[in-house]
């Protein structure tokens, strides 16, 4: 939100300004709302302040979202029955 923004609304009476920041609080829960549901790293970010970040991090996250996105069926190459099989 721009100061300008701000200024203006700050200029309202006490009265009218509290909807609106309401409104803004609302807008700003959304929109981090939705970035999680787009980027799966914002999301862990969002809900794990003190998250520490590790590149197998983000490649774990990518493959999160092609699966959740229908891109890729899974994150394994072959069925874990036939891996363990192998074994």
């Amino acid at each position: 939100m721009s100061n300008d923004i701000i200024d203006l609304i700050k200029m309202l009476p006490e009265a009218e300004q509290a909807p609106i920041w309401e409104e803004v609080k609302n807008l700003a829960s959304a929109e981090t709302r939705e970035q999680g549901q787009n980027d799966f790293m914002k999301f862990v970010k969002t809900m794990w302040p003190g998250f520490i970040h590790g590149r197998h991090h983000e490649l774990m996250a990518r493959k999160f979202e092609q699966i959740a996105n229908g891109e890729i069926n899974s994150i394994f190459s072959k069925p874990i029955s036939v891996t363990l099989a192998m074994n």
